[in-house]
């Protein structure tokens, strides 16, 4: 058998080797599984952070006033209130769609 040969059957038989290994680790860890879990918690994490921006919801003079109620100081641009700045939506991260 020429050495060329044996090379060439030993790369085929050492990638079928690997494949068989990743299968049957991927089968006894449950990959799936795993994966689904995880989507599933991520899924929940992102229904939070939804709610919890819908509870933000407020105007740019009602997030101003809450601003200065904390103590802090509010520099203004002229118009900064009124404009829309995507087009898209209403002011701030959780207003309206």
């Amino acid at each position: 058998m020429p050495l060329f040969d044996f090379f060439s059957y030993s790369v085929l038989l050492v990638t079928v080797v690997a494949a068989a290994v990743v299968i049957l680790t991927a089968f006894r860890t449950n990959t799936a599984r795993v994966w689904k879990e995880e989507a599933e918690s991520q899924k929940a994490c992102d229904d939070r952070l939804e709610a919890d921006l819908t509870e933000i919801n407020m105007t740019a003079d009602q997030f101003v006033t809450a601003l200065k109620a904390e103590g802090l100081g509010v520099s203004e641009m002229p118009g900064w209130r009124t404009n829309n700045r995507n087009s898209i939506k209403a002011w701030g991260p959780g207003s309206p769609r």
